[in-house]
């Protein structure tokens, strides 16, 4: 078995990253299958994908045996940026199931994806001060991006380390649960895609992704939400949401 472990559940693609002899620290090679395997299972029909830790570790970021000592680490901030700009445009939701510590590249990976459920125990930390480095800009743009400067100065220059309550209050986690129920509970709000479209679903999903970005335009998605305004999909999903209210579901 292979670091990577994918098994499909109710239409749910559950992907393990399973090194516990390294702390779940992921590989350039675990990188680029990461979002292979991703894009497989999303090709294979998969409404959502979540992504998780064994062995109660989330992952340890970026196995440090893959940094060198000089400005060649650039190669290994490329690769890791590409997996996030393809995690992140992904057209099926990804929630990340943390259980344990979640640190360095790790962070910004989950900071791609559409959830993230924080258990009970998990903690986020950056600890790139303490490597020599400085984290690659575009990261810290994004971390700024999403969790504003004095969370990002409390990862980066105090090297905190924090816990799910304090994830969810900074916008790290959007939701909390006991130890061990991490996947658990991203089954659960997978649950709402599935009632859902999934060409409503990637449409919604891609808009959101645009509006992040600094080159979003919206002259094009009057014609797309016709578009999908007049499918058959659409129709079904009318007709079937119909027939529920008439049954009182």
């Amino acid at each position: 078995m292979g670091p990577l472990v994918v098994e499909r559940i109710s239409g749910v693609a559950l992907l393990r990253i399973s090194r516990p002899e390294k702390r779940n620290a992921l590989t350039l090679a675990m990188l680029t299958e990461l979002v292979d395997l991703v894009g497989e299972e999303i090709s294979a029909g998969a409404l959502a994908v979540i992504l998780a830790g064994d062995d109660e570790v989330f992952s340890a970021g970026v196995d440090l045996s893959a940094l060198g000592n000089g400005i060649d680490d650039v190669h290994v901030d490329d690769l890791l940026a590409t997996a996030i700009a393809q995690v992140r445009a992904t057209p099926v939701p990804i929630v990340a199931a943390i259980e344990g510590p979640c640190i360095g590249g790790a962070v910004e990976l989950v900071l791609a994806c559409d959830a993230r459920v924080a258990a009970e125990g998990s903690f986020f930390a950056v600890p790139a001060t303490q490597l020599g480095l400085l984290y690659r800009p575009e990261g810290i743009a994004s971390l700024v991006a999403h969790v504003g400067r004095d969370t990002v100065s409390r990862l980066l220059l105090f090297n905190e380390r924090l816990g799910s309550s304090e994830a969810l209050r900074a916008g790290l986690a959007t939701h909390t649960c006991v130890r061990g129920a991490a996947v658990e509970m991203a089954f659960a709000l997978c649950e709402g895609i599935s009632r859902a479209t999934p060409t409503a679903v990637s449409a919604t999903k891609e808009l959101i992704c645009e509006l992040l970005s600094d080159d979003s335009d919206l002259s094009h998605w009057s014609a797309r939400r016709e578009t999908l305004l007049a499918s058959d999909e659409r129709r079904e999903a009318l007709a079937h949401a119909t027939q529920r209210r008439k049954k009182g579901d």
